[in-house]
């Protein structure tokens, strides 16, 4: 066993005293160390147990749902099933969504419609892939306007590598289909 993994095992073992809503955070986490492992057998069980108490009362509408919708997407995505992922990630934007204020504005909105515009690429769906790269592109750019003198430089630096890295995504989904208008229309906004 790596590192993590060991680590998670053991916070999941102190969090299960305090109840299940506790541990299920660390129990998605490990979920995600295993599909990046490719050890799905083990990914789809954990995962299968986060699943079955994700409907309980105590977790319903609390951050962890997050958890098991992301976990979910990783795996569906890992495992070629795209519109599994797409259907975990857009739970996951919903969650967020309902999760988020004015104020607050949450780093994971704008890598879920990353990860939505990756995965309706994959498809084919070219309308909704503009649409959620324009959302991703949008929100980090807010952010960085609003929060950006605020930040940690830490966290600064977090933000301007992210929004590299959305142009980066975005110019290999035009390099892909060079025609497509709207989407050299969001490229040269990010200019």
């Amino acid at each position: 066993l790596g590192q993590p993994e060991l680590l998670l095992q053991r916070a999941i073992a102190i969090a299960d005293r305090f109840g299940w809503a506790e541990a299920a955070r660390y129990r998605c986490t490990l979920t995600e160390v295993y599909v990046l492992q490719g050890n799905y057998r083990q990914a789809k069980e954990l995962l299968k147990q986060c699943l079955a108490h994700q409907h309980g009362s105590v977790w319903m509408g609390s951050p962890r749902n997050l958890d098991g919708s992301h976990a979910a997407a990783l795996l569906s995505r890992a495992l070629g099933k795209w519109q599994d992922a797409a259907s975990h990630t857009q739970a996951e934007l919903r969650e967020r969504q309902q999760r988020q204020s004015a104020s607050d504005q949450d780093p994971g909105l704008a890598a879920a419609y990353q990860s939505l515009a990756d995965l309706w690429a994959l498809q084919g769906q070219n309308d909704a892939e503009v649409e959620a790269l324009r959302k991703a592109f949008q929100l980090s750019e807010r952010r960085l306007r609003n929060q950006g003198l605020a930040l940690s430089e830490r966290r600064l630096v977090q933000l301007l590598a992210t929004l590299r890295e959305q142009e980066e995504r975005l110019y290999s989904h035009l390099l892909r289909r060079p025609d497509h208008k709207e989407l050299r229309r969001l490229a040269l906004a990010t200019l």
